[in-house]
């Protein structure tokens, strides 16, 4: 950075206009250079993360479930538990542990069936923030009811 900052103010001396000091000139291109070094990172982050990229992914580069994180064995046919009142109750529950942003853009969403560009005009948000939020609810949802709901219901069908 600072090196970018010599080699910045070399080329831009002669628009230096004597207003200030030399090193007090120096010093704001510094802070110019440190704002646009972590906009970029924080850009590249969140291209990452809508990537998949985030270390968190359950994917590998080419789209495929990383062995040690792919689903567990939910059994029989998840949709015909969507029927059943105790599994309603447990997604309830679920849903419930989500925040109350996360909660809303989900069930908006996935049970409502609202367009995306509904959901971000409702709530203010940009279809970005609203792909995270959805992303994470449905990590959130998928543990919560793997522990709440398909490992007990697992452990009932092998009895």
């Amino acid at each position: 950075m600072v090196q970018d900052t010599f080699v910045s103010a070399l080329g831009a001396y002669e628009k230096f206009k004597g207003k200030s000091t030399e090193r007090t000139w120096f010093v704001s291109i510094l802070k110019r250079k440190l704002i646009d070094h972590y906009r970029k990172s924080a850009r590249r982050d969140a291209s990452e993360v809508s990537a998949g990229k985030d270390g968190g992914s359950n994917f590998d580069s080419n789209g495929r479930w990383l062995e040690d994180r792919s689903p567990a064995d939910w059994g029989s046919h998840p949709e015909k538990a969507i029927h059943q009142k105790e599994f309603m109750k447990i997604l309830r529950q679920c849903i419930s542990s989500l925040s109350d942003r996360a909660a809303a853009v989900f069930t908006m969403k996935e049970i409502d069936d609202l367009p995306s560009e509904a959901i971000c005009k409702e709530l203010g948000i940009s279809p970005s923030n609203l792909w995270v939020l959805l992303h994470r609810a449905r990590t959130q949802l998928r543990s919560c009811l793997e522990a709440d709901w398909f490992e007990i219901s697992g452990r009932e069908r092998k009895k």
